[in-house]
């Protein structure tokens, strides 16, 4: 059995790993760090929504409360776009069916093996939705893991170099590096006797150990 869990120090925690120990449940978690549960965190955002419309309607931003109840029973009557049910409507008799059609969908991961790939920076509340919210470093999958209901992969960077942890879906997003353009930090130049002049450059986003020297000649000036 495999359980999946952000790295909440609920789930960290000697008791509770003691606990999956003693069940045989296999750990694992999600390492960016605003990554909760993702239908959890898909609840979150819709009821954010309905309490912001809500404000918008009314004008009583501090009296949200009141609503909250109201607000919640008509998530739970509406019609996930999903799994087809109102999550009121899910009972002992469809739950299985439901089951099974969550199962499905592990047979069709979105990424393969050798794909590349950027992470998904950790997001706090107050995040500017303008802001890049993806990695500008580039990774392959290494590993596709379709042992649970929800396909989750591994990663390597271009050295080949793994990265700790395992990512759902919605940590990934596709990236298409063909174009060999990068955005880089100049740290310092050369000039060796008989050789073209270089540069030590940093690339953004990327972890020091990619630092390194390059022909001058090679830089793109993209505001020119």
């Amino acid at each position: 059995m495999f359980c999946y869990t952000d790295s909440g120090k609920e789930f960290l925690g000697k008791e509770m790993q003691d606990f999956f120990k003693t069940h045989n449940i296999h750990h694992g978690t999600a390492k960016n760090q605003a990554v909760k549960a993702s239908i959890v965190e898909r609840f979150n955002r819709t009821l954010k929504e309905r309490i912001y419309k809500y404000f918008t309607s009314t004008g009583y931003e501090n009296r949200w409360i009141d609503v909250l109840p109201k607000i919640v029973k008509a998530i739970n009557e509406s019609v996930n776009r999903t799994t087809g049910y109102a999550p009121a409507s899910i009972n002992a008799q469809n739950f299985e069916k439901l089951f099974k059609s969550e199962q499905k969908d592990t047979k069709k991961p979105k990424f393969a093996v050798g794909n590349t790939v950027r992470i998904s920076k950790h997001k706090t509340i107050f995040r500017k939705g303008y802001l890049p919210r993806f990695s500008f470093e580039v990774f392959k999958i290494s590993k596709v893991l379709r042992h649970q209901a929800r396909t989750t992969y591994k990663i390597v960077d271009f050295e080949n170099d793994p990265i700790i942890g395992t990512f759902y879906q919605e940590e990934l997003v596709p990236s298409d590096k063909e174009s060999g353009i990068y955005r880089v930090d100049v740290l310092k130049k050369r000039k060796l006797r008989g050789k073209p002049a270089e540069v030590y450059v940093h690339f953004k986003g990327y972890q020091d150990k990619h630092d390194k020297w390059m022909p001058e000649s090679d830089l793109l000036d993209l505001q020119s």
